[in-house]
Parts: structure tokens; C-alpha cells; sequence
């Protein structure tokens, strides 16, 4: 039966903020972004679709930034439809 409405794969559900402390084996990567976004205007985070980029920046960058006191992140999300 083929497929009616082709989609792209929405792969697994990213980690979310409240689950930081189960979120483990990025500590570098949110180390080094972390220290980039205090130090850059601007920064782009890109990778292909499964990768990790929400579960870095939900579990990752997002409380850390907050802990810190001085950045407070305001997460937003576009849909790709």
C-alpha cells in the first residue's frame, strides 16, 4: 500500500529541560557551545535530523545558561510545515 502523505521521519523525542540530570556523554559539547554563546553574537547550531541538537540545547545549554544568572534563554521552535 503506498504511502499517501510522504514525511519525514520525526526520529526519537529530544531530551527536555527537566531531564538534564539523566542527560549524560555531551558534557564537552555543552561546555564548549556554552562558552561560545557567551562569547559570539551570534551562533548556529546545524547537523542533520537525529543528531541531538534539541537534547543538547534542552538538556544541556538551556540549564546551564540559566544556572549561570547572566544569559536567560528563551527557547523557540519553527515547525517544518
Amino acid at each position: 500500500m503506498p504511502n499517501s502523505a510522504p514525511y519525514r521521519y520525526p526520529g526519537a523525542t529530544p531530551f527536555s529541560t527537566d531531564q538534564k540530570d539523566i542527560f549524560f556523554g555531551r558534557k564537552g559539547d555543552t561546555i564548549a557551545l556554552t562558552q561560545m554563546i557567551r562569547r559570539e553574537q551570534l551562533v548556529l547550531l546545524h547537523s542533520k535530523s537525529g543528531l541531538g541538537k534539541s537534547s543538547l540545547l534542552n538538556a544541556g545549554i538551556i540549564p546551564t545558561l540559566k544556572e549561570s544568572g547572566k544569559i536567560f534563554p528563551v527557547p523557540v521552535r519553527f515547525s517544518a510545515w
